[in-house]
């Protein structure tokens, strides 16, 4: 009977603690940022050409965009806006 109580108790602590390492694993994994507010600010590229309508890579995903300016396929550009689910972008300028 005592062997029983120290088995049963050993099984019931392995659960606590893997149910509590599972909340501490849960509560540090960052929330994933979702809708077209995310890469408001970021930077990337153009995929094509933008006159007013095309397409860009920002933040590792593929969006529509427009612009205001024409910019050419593989040229730099920043988010400053959106509309729905369509980036409004303008080039970064180079300095020099």
């Amino acid at each position: 009977m005592n062997t029983a109580y120290w088995i049963l108790s050993a099984v019931v602590a392995v659960i606590i603690i893997g149910l509590i390492a599972r909340a501490v694993i849960k509560a540090h994994k960052p929330k994933p940022v979702t809708g077209a507010e995310s890469p408001l600010g970021e930077e990337g590229g153009a995929i094509t050409d933008i006159n007013p309508k095309g397409q860009v890579f920002v933040h590792g995903e593929y969006w529509k965009a427009t612009s205001k300016e024409p910019i050419s396929e593989g040229e730099s550009i920043r988010v400053v806006g959106n509309n729905g689910l369509v980036l409004i972008v303008e080039k970064i300028k180079k300095e020099g």
